[in-house]
């Protein structure tokens, strides 16, 4: 169990890039199988690309979130920019997995002004 916990934190501590490669290499010949989840209410933001990541516009304020969750994309940002790791994100939100963060962080590399957007809109004052 050691062995799998020290694999665990080596993976969180890989880039967003290179966890996206072992991502796709760990699911090469995989069925998408998060593909059309949700999508009798949801829309797919660039389905190709982001495909756990949806905008619901009675959820979450219409903010991108993970698609089996009400957890923004933005959130998961702010956090991260206040120091929390990676390690400590999925101890805070137990059904998440590196997947979601690393799409999750991916999805803020692409779409920082509008990530930087919701945070200021969720602060408080």
């Amino acid at each position: 169990m050691n062995e799998s916990k020290d694999l665990l934190d080596q993976l969180l501590e890989l880039s967003p890039e290179r966890k996206r490669q072992f991502i796709q290499y760990l699911t090469a010949g995989v069925p998408e199988f998060h593909r059309g989840y949700d999508r009798s209410y949801t829309m797919v933001v660039e389905e190709r690309d982001f495909p756990s990541i949806v905008q619901t516009p009675d959820v979450c304020g219409g903010d991108a979130r993970l698609i089996r969750t009400r957890i923004p994309i933005w959130l998961l940002e702010q956090m991260r920019q206040a120091g929390f790791s990676e390690s400590k994100i999925l101890e805070s939100y137990p059904t998440l997995t590196a997947r979601d963060l690393a799409e999750a962080w991916e999805y803020v590399m692409i779409h920082r002004d509008e990530i930087q957007k919701a945070i200021q809109e969720n602060q408080l004052d």
